[in-house]
């Protein structure tokens, strides 16, 4: 792939209105974003939000780029900076995963799956599919039909409300 050329010219589409074109910037730095990712993330949920986090935040701020020649390390220094966001994160926040583990013991922590029950229905749902059921976010969409990148954007938000409700409960 002749990046010199395809990247300059997408940057410049995006900045100029053109979204569409932002894939192709995606499809040349997606391989090495994820590669990135994986060094330290083997929760392939996890590592899907953080990419979706990453490809979020460059498209954001696609109008700092000062040199498209720069581009790859430009989004890796972003890569990077995601991933410590996220350990951050993970640092503060009640780990969903040990919260779950909890929930599959009725006696210790039912009570999660309790503030699952108690979401909307479409959160629930997909909360229920992904950790009840282990069904990847592929199958989650064919559900749905909507592309898994939509399903990992509803699961993020379903997980911030679960979050935003347990944080609830533990100041009552």
């Amino acid at each position: 792939m002749a990046q010199t050329e395809v990247i300059p010219a997408a940057v410049e589409a995006v900045l100029a209105g053109d979204a569409l074109r932002f894939a192709e910037i995606v499809r040349a730095f997606d391989g090495p974003v994820r590669r990135i990712v994986s060094r330290t993330l083997r929760d392939r949920h996890a590592l899907e939000d953080v990419v979706q986090e990453i490809w979020l935040r460059v498209y954001r701020q696609l109008a700092t780029l000062l040199d498209v020649r720069t581009t790859e390390a430009w989004i890796g220094r972003i890569a990077r900076n995601c991933v410590i966001d996220h350990h951050r994160q993970r640092q503060r926040l009640p780990r969903f995963d040990v919260l779950l583990d909890a929930a599959c013991e009725p006696a210790r922590g039912g009570w999660v799956w309790d503030l699952v029950d108690s979401m909307p229905e479409a959160q629930r749902q997909l909360l229920n599919w992904c950790y009840r059921d282990g069904h990847s976010y592929e199958e989650i969409g064919r559900r749905l039909a909507v592309p898994s990148s939509t399903v990992r954007g509803r699961l993020y938000e379903a997980r911030l409300a679960l979050r935003r409700s347990i944080e609830h409960r533990r100041t009552r």
